[in-house]
């Protein structure tokens, strides 16, 4: 029996058996002789009856009909999302191929790597990521998404050493840079922050573990006040300066001295995050540091803040709980990164 007969069985079961409840005693409501009471206890009764109703309605409705995710994926609902959608390949990453060590012949091959914004958390269809949009458009195209939820500057550099280790050949190194990929240089406030969020449902009673629609509401109860949920991201703002940037730099300055002995193209795309306007957009001069770094080290740099700006806010995000790139914004990428990607003199797509 499933999940859903059981729950089914259930309700109907609890439904029948308090309708019946309530008719035998609206039917024998004359033999009560306190008027008083009555008034009371059918109130109550019926007060019971209609918030059983509506649990009914909004559990069946969270448990088989609402799929979506938050941003750290700590409702109910999107755990279950990310079980039912992240369908892994034989390299355990995101994908509906498998990738080959060696380059096809005939084909050129891009190599991406990123966080949960390139993997395409809260993107059902994996066609619908900016690397699929490439892929499927260009024929003679290999893309290769080794991106992963949590992904950071550190953990990419040591994805990329691993897979020369194990003798994959690169051409172009897409480096897919989200602004908290800095985070790995705060790690205590980071993890501090992310520990704290995602204990969200550790402090929870067993029925809010249990119940979609009751952890639903203690999530947006949650969503909506705690600070760190509200403004994640404020705590990175004065990483982007000082002793910080400039470790940062150190780190990344070794992706270009990867690609130089690995003899491929190392290009960057930077992500802006989504969820606020560009006027209220706070990492502005951020973004200017990363741009004059990689321009000092010849590397080229695709930053989609100018391609974003019109839309940041409210269309470019997957919902208004999850502050990942929709649909439209990578279709956005897609466009952007297309020309970018041409600019390379090496690329013949």
């Amino acid at each position: 029996m499933t999940d859903f007969d059981i729950f089914f069985i259930s309700c109907v079961a609890a439904f029948i058996l308090f309708s019946s409840l309530f008719f035998i005693l609206y039917q024998k409501r004359k033999s009560i002789s306190s008027e008083r009471f009555k008034v009371i206890f059918f109130n109550l009764l019926g007060s019971f009856y209609l918030v059983f109703v509506v649990f009914m309605v909004g559990e069946s409705y969270y448990r088989f009909f609402v799929d979506r995710t938050d941003s750290f994926s700590i409702s109910k609902v999107s755990t279950r999302w990310l079980k039912r959608h992240y369908k892994m390949n034989k390299q355990d990453y995101r994908d509906n191929i498998d990738y080959q060590i060696l380059v096809e012949n005939g084909k050129y091959r891009i190599s991406i790597f990123g966080d949960s914004f390139t993997v395409g958390h809260g993107i059902k269809n994996v066609n619908d990521r900016f690397g699929h949009i490439l892929r499927n458009k260009y024929s003679n195209l290999e893309v290769h998404n080794f991106s992963s939820n949590g992904a950071n500057s550190r953990g990419n550099l040591r994805r990329l050493k691993d897979l020369k280790k194990h003798g994959y050949h690169f051409n172009i190194i897409l480096l897919s840079y989200c602004m908290n990929d800095i985070d790995y240089l705060v790690i205590n406030e980071a993890s501090r922050v992310n520990k704290r969020i995602h204990n969200f449902n550790s402090n929870q009673s067993y029925f809010v573990k249990q119940s979609y629609f009751i952890n639903n509401l203690a999530f947006r109860f949650f969503a909506a006040f705690d600070p760190d949920v509200k403004n994640y991201n404020n705590f990175l703002l004065d990483t982007y300066s000082g002793e910080t940037l400039r470790k940062h730099f150190e780190e990344l300055n070794k992706y270009v001295e990867f690609a130089k002995e690995e003899n491929a193209t190392l290009m960057v795309v930077t992500f802006p995050f989504l969820h606020t306007t560009y006027e209220d957009y706070q990492f502005k001069s951020a973004h200017q540091k990363l741009d004059n770094f990689w321009k000092s080290k010849n590397i080229l740099h695709l930053d989609l803040t100018d391609t974003y700006k019109e839309y940041m806010g409210n269309q470019l995000t997957v919902n208004p709980y999850d502050a990942h790139p929709n649909e439209f914004a990578h279709r956005l990428a897609a466009d952007a990164i297309d020309k970018f990607v041409g600019m390379s003199p090496n690329t013949s797509k």
